[in-house]
């Protein structure tokens, strides 16, 4: 998933189906757990809180979370999900040049 097609749903997030035409079946699992890493580190970004929170703080939240609603399937794809230092760093800055682009 490129900055661009993250920016255009992040936009459109309301529209299901525009979320949904996006989307395909094959890729469906990869795409979704990108485009989550690029909702997290924006909402890090806006709450000024350090990216290693994602790692340290979000991440085992979710994994609590998914063990306790006994979702096995959940926690795989929680786990996934990347979330290091330096991905979120990445991804912010990946967002912030796509900004001043347009």
């Amino acid at each position: 998933m490129t900055v661009t097609q993250f920016i255009r749903i992040h936009r459109e997030e309301g529209s299901l189906d525009t979320q949904k035409s996006f989307f395909t079946k094959d890729n469906e699992n990869s795409k979704s757990i990108v485009f989550a890493s690029y909702k997290i580190a924006l909402f890090l970004a806006h709450k000024n809180k350090p990216f290693t929170d994602a790692e340290e703080i979000v991440k085992p939240c979710l994994n609590i979370a998914a063990r306790i609603l006994d979702d096995k399937n959940c926690e795989n794809k929680f786990d996934s999900i990347p979330l290091s230092n330096n991905t979120m760093t990445r991804r912010v800055e990946e967002l912030s040049s796509d900004v001043h682009l347009q």
